[in-house]
């Protein structure tokens, strides 16, 4: 169980807001190799029929015919729009976990100075018991004189 639900629900709503703001959903794996292929069957076409030279690939110039630098444009706008999505999100949960890290150490820290707390007070009960002549159970020593 998470310490803050309330973390898990901003995450959540933070991820809403990240896909939100997709102007168009991200391509699947199916699509994006249809983008890969229409890419290379561009540059393909570039080079055998529009009389260009792998330099230009090289150099990513295409000599006015916008056949594969649009392809490329597309695949790079789709994988930089999905990895700040996910830098975004990444982050996000790092200072989701920072905070329930620091949440579980402050019930662990809790949980041992109550046991401390719970202990002293049994042993100064005992104390005092000794001190005063009441017997207690578990107590070895007998107190003479009752």
């Amino acid at each position: 169980m998470r310490p803050h639900k309330e973390l898990s629900e901003k995450l959540n709503k933070i991820k809403n807001g990240i896909t939100a703001g997709f102007v168009r959903s991200p391509l699947n794996s199916n699509e994006y190799n249809d983008e890969i292929k229409t890419l290379l069957n561009n540059i393909t076409n570039y080079l055998d029929n529009h009389q260009g030279k792998p330099e230009d690939i090289k150099n990513q110039t295409d000599n006015n015919t916008r056949l594969w630098t649009e392809s490329l444009s597309r695949i790079r706008s789709q994988y930089s729009s999905l990895y700040s999505a996910y830098t975004r999100l990444i982050d996000e949960e790092k200072i989701i976990n920072r905070i329930e890290t620091r949440a579980h150490l402050r019930a662990l820290l809790f949980r041992f100075l109550t046991t401390l707390a719970i202990g002293t007070g049994v042993m100064l009960t005992y104390y005092f018991a000794h001190i005063w002549g009441i017997p207690m159970p578990l107590s070895r020593s007998l107190v003479s004189g009752l």
